[in-house]
């Protein structure tokens, strides 16, 4: 009879795993092209658009860094890189006689100073914003947050594709329903769909409960059958 009590806490287990987890994962497949402009010294935005396809981090270096941050300023993704726009290329024989000496010299062309910079970033659902960095120095920043399955800012925003299941932290019953919005306007005060994050902790605590009922009604009944039956008393004639 002591193999119930493990049976039960294993279904426990197994019904617990079995919950799903309410955190919503990065869209796959997709990755942010970001495009930077630098001239006159200093850096710009140009653009930034999604494109279909595995983001694959390279390894980088360089005195410079592009930085991916989310809505709470924390860095979720860099890379280095250099401003160089100095071309290289091979020499051409003719410019060399038959000893090997170079006896023709082309004219220099002129320092290259400005151009752009194209990257890959990947896309993760609280992106906020973007950093140029340099010695820790910010030089540029800008926003990335259109691209966000959930910005967390407290506003649940359907025209951003937010809802109670991409972005349970700024659309559930907890929000206050004045702050949604639709785009121009201000959407009614009508209650929102739960998060699949409450949802869950409400099969959990279910599921505990019936367990914790079946262990009692077991203890129960094992007492009753233990408890001291009352001795038998002969009647005299």
């Amino acid at each position: 009879m002591k193999k119930i009590p493990i049976a039960l806490l294993l279904i426990f287990l197994v019904a617990l795993a079995a919950v799903p987890s309410g955190a919503s994962p990065p869209a796959p497949n997709r990755v942010v092209v970001l495009t930077l402009r630098y001239a006159n010294a200093s850096f710009s935005f140009e653009d930034a658009h999604l494109v279909e396809g595995e983001f694959i981090a390279n390894p980088s270096t360089g005195a410079y860094e592009v930085r991916v941050l989310n809505a709470r300023g924390e860095v979720q993704y860099r890379t280095s890189f250099d401003v160089d726009f100095r071309t290289y290329g091979a020499a051409d024989p003719s410019w060399f006689d038959d000893s090997g000496n170079q006896v023709f010299f082309p004219t220099p062309r002129p320092t290259q100073t400005e151009g752009s910079f194209l990257f890959e970033l990947p896309l993760y659902d609280d992106l906020a914003t973007g950093q140029v960095v340099k010695n820790e120095k910010t030089l540029l920043s800008f926003p990335l947050d259109q691209f966000a399955l959930c910005n967390s800012n407290a506003i649940c925003e359907p025209a951003k594709n937010e809802n109670a299941d991409t972005c349970p932290q700024d659309c559930t019953l907890r929000a206050n329903a004045s702050q949604i919005q639709t785009g121009q306007s201000a959407a009614p005060a009508t209650p929102l769909a739960t998060g699949s994050k409450d949802a869950n902790v409400t099969v959990m605590l279910g599921i505990a409960v019936g367990v914790l009922a079946v262990l009692g009604l077991w203890f129960w009944i094992q007492k009753a059958k233990n408890a001291p039956k009352p001795a038998k008393t002969e009647r005299k004639h």
